[in-house]
């Protein structure tokens, strides 16, 4: 998202433009830079495979989470998305 010269670097200038967009601007272009993030593959749609890939970058730790509570989040989730 932030890696506009796609060298799989973020240089000083491209992290500063990405906080200025999540923390400044209008919540118009906010959205469309949720929207982009989420649109993994930049087809302009939003699907569940993209939606799996950004999860996968999400670090969980298990260990600290309740069984039942993880199962109530994975059910309430499947249910909305439909997965």
């Amino acid at each position: 998202m932030f890696d506009k010269d796609r060298d799989n670097h973020l240089s000083l200038m491209e992290f500063y433009n990405g906080m200025v967009i999540l923390f400044t601007k209008p919540f118009e272009e906010l959205i469309e830079f949720i929207f982009n993030f989420y649109d993994f593959d930049n087809d302009n749609l939003i699907t569940k495979e993209d939606i799996r890939t950004v999860l996968q970058y999400i670090p969980i730790n298990t260990t600290s989470i309740n069984p039942s509570i993880e199962y109530y989040i994975l059910i309430k989730f499947n249910k909305k998305f439909k997965l």
